[in-house]
């Protein structure tokens, strides 16, 4: 997230220190001279008499008058600079340039971080029920290609986010008295007011039956109440590197994928399993473009550790081929995909709640897996964190590198929407389809109108029988 500002802030330095260094050439070229230092004479030795102690060897006239002679100075500017050896002028530049360049850095990146914290503060989010439907089945790579669009939305320009940072997006699925007082599943998005109509479009390419905030008029209307802060937090992250994704394993059947419930199904059945109100949070900030490059790096030097081992190690490569080049394969879905940071939290007041949805979220296996995270050195502050849901302010940490980084094929695994096979969950859904309306048909401007009388009130004793009703009676 600080990327574009270090870079900014070296090519002030590199500036300022080319800047720095003509300046002070030019200060010393054209500055006047500094009066030169009395040099230092040896102390003078009597001469040893050797005509005896009747002859006194004395100084002679033009020494004792040039000893006592003041020293001249020269008003040449280029005396002191002639003084000091290339060495030290070059030092002296150098130190002086880096210097003004340092100062100068670091009133740069104080502004810009008190800037982009400002913003982090005042930036305004809300949550927006998803309404669910009776047809909520997708392809991964419908799903993928959505959770792409999303990022796209979210995601700022470089210009935008070195000043004012770069907005974020959660996921939260929660387990928590409804409007009749029972215990109710539901999922939301929590995201800035300005975007959640394009955030329903994307999901509706596809899921076409749902609504982000609303039912049948597209108005999108937040959730009333906060969270509560719970008692028991739990945060997960990756095992292993992010290259390896996480994802669904292989069945015995070569060639075809494992089938099964998605991960949010298991996760609301956990949750109603447990009895206890709880919320599970996924926190998205998406990641710069040189992440991305990093990843494909990072993949390549994957692939050629594998190749190396097969080389050097042939009696162990024979059997550890096939699962080098099963991870080697779960490094594709990372590949060419938009990288965001994530930050997984479980949050409930019950601790055996929070250990059984840790255990449902755990489930999901693959080339990697998510970790439970032991050691919270600020335990107080991230329950805080829980009920605003801001991702932590440094998302690259010294111990979990770069293990909390999700791709969009990733991320479109973790949010896949429970189907109408779920069982045990009390879940509402809408019955009515999404069906838009055909182009051609009339709409209303906001204004009633009557319409046009052009003929006379209908009166029933002036109509006129026909024939075939007379011969009728």
């Amino acid at each position: 997230m600080l990327v574009p500002t270090a870079k900014l802030a070296l090519a002030l330095v590199v500036l300022a220190t080319l800047a720095a260094g003509v300046a002070v050439g030019v200060a010393l070229l054209t500055a006047p001279s500094l009066p030169d230092a009395p040099p230092t004479q040896p102390a003078m030795q009597p001469p040893k008499n050797v005509f005896g102690p009747d002859h006194e060897t004395r100084p002679a006239a033009e020494n004792r008058s040039s000893s006592h002679a003041p020293a001249q100075t020269s008003d040449s500017p280029l005396d002191w600079v002639s003084d000091r050896s290339t060495i030290e002028l070059i030092g002296l530049a150098s130190a002086t340039g880096t210097l003004l360049g340092f100062v100068v850095a670091t009133v740069v990146v104080t502004r810009t971080v008190r800037r982009r914290m400002r913003h982090r503060r005042t930036r305004v989010y809300e949550r927006f029920e998803v309404r669910l439907s009776a047809h909520d089945e997708a392809a991964p790579e419908a799903l993928a290609e959505a959770v792409e669009a999303i990022v796209g939305v979210v995601r700022e320009r470089v210009d935008v986010r070195r000043r004012e940072g770069q907005p974020w997006l959660a996921v939260e699925f929660h387990y928590a008295p409804a409007r009749a007082g029972e215990l109710e599943w539901s999922m939301c998005v929590v995201c800035e007011p300005r975007v959640v109509l394009q955030l329903d479009a994307a999901l509706a390419s596809a899921y076409p039956g749902i609504r982000l905030g609303y039912d049948f008029v597209a108005e999108p209307q937040p959730v009333e109440g906060e969270l509560r802060r719970p008692a028991h937090v739990e945060r997960l992250r990756k095992h292993k590197s992010f290259v390896f994704a996480l994802g669904r394993g292989r069945i015995d059947r070569p060639g075809e994928a494992a089938g099964g419930a998605p991960l949010v199904e298991l996760i609301a059945q956990a949750q109603a399993a447990a009895g206890a109100p709880s919320t599970v949070r996924l926190t998205l900030t998406p990641a710069l473009h040189a992440v991305e490059r990093l990843a494909t790096s990072l993949a390549r030097g994957e692939a050629n550790r594998a190749a190396r081992e097969e080389r050097w190690g042939a009696t162990e490569a024979g059997l550890r081929a096939p699962q080098r080049r099963s991870e080697l394969e779960m490094t594709q879905p990372s590949q060419n995909r938009s990288l965001c940071w994530f930050e997984l939290t479980i949050g409930s007041d019950d601790a055996a709640a929070c250990k059984a949805i840790t255990a449902a979220v755990q489930s999901l296996r693959g080339g990697n897996r998510l970790h439970r995270r032991i050691v919270d050195l600020r335990p107080e502050r991230t329950r805080d964190r829980f009920v605003s849901g801001e991702p932590p302010l440094l998302p690259l940490t010294p111990i979990a590198g770069l293990r909390t980084l999700l791709s969009s094929t990733e991320i479109a695994t973790l949010i896949e929407l429970p189907t109408a096979r779920m069982r045990g969950v009390p879940v509402r859904r809408l019955m009515l389809p999404r069906l838009p309306a055909p182009p051609d048909v009339l709409r209303a401007d906001g204004a009633l109108h009557e319409p046009p009388i052009d003929r006379e009130p209908f009166d029933p004793e002036k109509v006129v029988p026909t024939n075939a009703q007379e011969s009728a009676r």
